[in-house]
């Protein structure tokens, strides 16, 4: 009786299983580098301030100009404070080539395609687009001159 009862349990156990068939899909992989992320060396001092003069009012900057931001520049210990002060004395001076705020209005995806090549010499992601774009439609007192401060003094354009 016990070897019956084995073997019905061995039956019932082997004939309940099944087959089951896996469904593979063949995907290449793909590659994703985020742009900006080979960035490593960090601007010197004078490539910050001549690249940022260069970007905000389209022309080179004069030597003695450079001499006195530069030396501004090493002077003070904490670097992103003065970054933050350079960077807000050259966007309130009214030569600063920054857009209308109508035109970030009318046009806001041309304005985050142009400012990310200006300032970070790359094309944007479609999330990064995405969330400015969106940043600028939900914020009405947002400022092109606001979006300019926060790209110069962001990590990546401290990188070249």
């Amino acid at each position: 009786m016990k070897k019956l009862v084995t073997y019905l349990f061995a039956f019932i156990v082997l004939s309940s299983c099944t087959r089951h068939e896996v469904n593979e899909y063949n995907i290449n992989p793909v590659v994703v580098n985020a742009d900006g992320i080979n960035k490593e060396n960090l601007k010197s001092s004078d490539q910050f301030i001549t690249l940022l003069y260069t970007d905000l009012y389209e022309t080179s900057i004069s030597f003695a100009e450079l001499n006195k931001l530069q030396r501004l520049f090493d002077s003070f210990g904490d670097k992103n404070v003065i970054i933050e002060r350079i960077a807000q004395n050259m966007l309130n001076d009214p030569l600063a080539k920054i857009p209308n705020d109508s035109i970030l209005r009318q046009d806001p995806e041309h304005f985050i395609k142009n400012t990310y090549n200006v300032f970070l010499t790359r094309n944007p992601s479609e999330a990064e687009v995405w969330y400015i774009r969106d940043l600028i439609q939900s914020n009405s007192s947002l400022t092109a001159k606001e979006i300019y401060y926060s790209f110069i003094t962001s990590e990546e354009y401290k990188y070249y």
